[in-house]
Formats: C-alpha cells, structure tokens, sequence
C-alpha cells in the first residue's frame, strides 16, 4: 500500500487512525511510520506527534486493562480503493495508453 492508500482506508473505514510503515524513499532496511488521525488527517508536530514523541521516549505506560483491550482484523481495501480512483475518470480515454509502473521499495 501506499500513503494515499492509508488515508483512503482511515477515511472509508471511518476509524480513528492509522499507520503506514514505510522506508519511503529510503533503502528498505530504514523504515518509519506515517501516523493517520480520523478522518483522514494527517498528524504533525502541531497535531500530536510531539506527544506521541514524548510517550515514546519516556517508555512510561500504563498497563493494558485486559477486559478493555481493542481488537484487529486484516482486511483488504484494494479494490474499494481501486474503484474510488476510477470514479475520478473515464476509462474508456485510458485505452490507447501504455504504461510502465516501478514501485521501487515502495507500494
């Protein structure tokens, strides 16, 4: 996935975050995260990474409540997410291109 694909699935799924690890542009073995709040927004040092900082390099956290602990599920989002971009053209005007795509260490 890539970075827009996160944000799509944030939104579509009306979450209240998500995260993307990814090395970016950099080589693979340097990879980070990209930090999604609700609603699609991205969060900064404005919105609440510099607390998200200052948590992690304190390593003081509370100890989980087992009975109010979340949960996960995998899913796949491609195909929505495929749709949604191709509700933005027509694609009968895509038939006499030729494309090449190189993800590189990315999506």
């Amino acid at each position: 996935s890539g970075t827009e694909e996160i944000y799509f699935a944030t939104f579509h799924l009306g979450v209240d975050g998500g995260i993307e690890v990814t090395a970016s542009h950099n080589p693979m073995d340097y990879n980070g995260m990209k930090l999604v709040r609700g609603g699609a927004r991205p969060i900064s040092g404005d919105t609440g990474l510099r607390d998200i900082q200052r948590l992690a390099e304190a390593n003081d956290f509370p100890p989980v409540n087992e009975a109010a602990r979340g949960s996960y599920r995998q899913i796949t989002l491609r195909d929505a997410y495929i749709d949604h971009l191709l509700g933005y053209i027509d694609i009968k005007n895509l038939t006499p291109l030729k494309l090449v795509l190189n993800s590189g260490n990315g999506a």
